[in-house]
């Protein structure tokens, strides 16, 4: 199913689920926070995520997503061409092994897709953990242009010296 009509029927899943818990909460004289919830609800926060993709990467434009492929984006974003990282034709290809790993296969992705951005999603937000090194390069020489809870986003056609 297609990104955005997944998280349109999760969404109203969710809602109706909230609901449900509300009324039943209520007759309970319990407090039922449905902001944090929302807040902290997948398809909410993936909704919010692909909305600031769209909203900052060109319709034409190559994106690379590293989200451990938990979002299911398909090949095409709304016109912009989706690369998972790590990638083998195309498709999710696992985990990089370490930070020279890592920094060699997102070299080689941005080489191949010509991808104007780098994304990482809040399912692969320990990534400045397992690859430090990796999360250092990325910062030395792309600019960070958005980091918010649900997503950190390079431009890899501006340097960070750039500024």
């Amino acid at each position: 199913m297609p990104v955005h009509e997944r998280m349109k029927l999760g969404m109203r899943s969710f809602e109706r689920q909230w609901d449900l818990l509300g009324d039943y909460a209520g007759r309970q004289k319990l407090y039922a926070d449905r902001s944090t919830w929302k807040r902290n609800s997948y398809f909410h926060r993936l909704q919010s995520a692909v909305s600031d993709i769209e909203r900052l990467i060109a319709v034409g434009d190559a994106v690379i997503v590293f989200d451990y492929d938990q979002w299911g984006l398909e090949r095409d974003l709304g016109g912009r061409t989706v690369f998972p990282f790590l990638e083998r034709g195309g498709e999710y290809w696992g985990m990089p092994e370490n930070d020279t790993s890592a920094t060699e296969e997102f070299e080689r992705t941005r080489r191949a897709s010509g991808a104007s951005h780098f994304v990482v999603g809040w399912p692969a937000f320990r990534w400045t953990e397992d690859y430090s090194r990796f999360a250092g390069h990325l910062h030395d020489n792309f600019e960070c242009v958005l980091a918010t809870e649900q997503l950190v986003v390079f431009d890899l056609r501006r340097s960070a010296w750039q500024r």
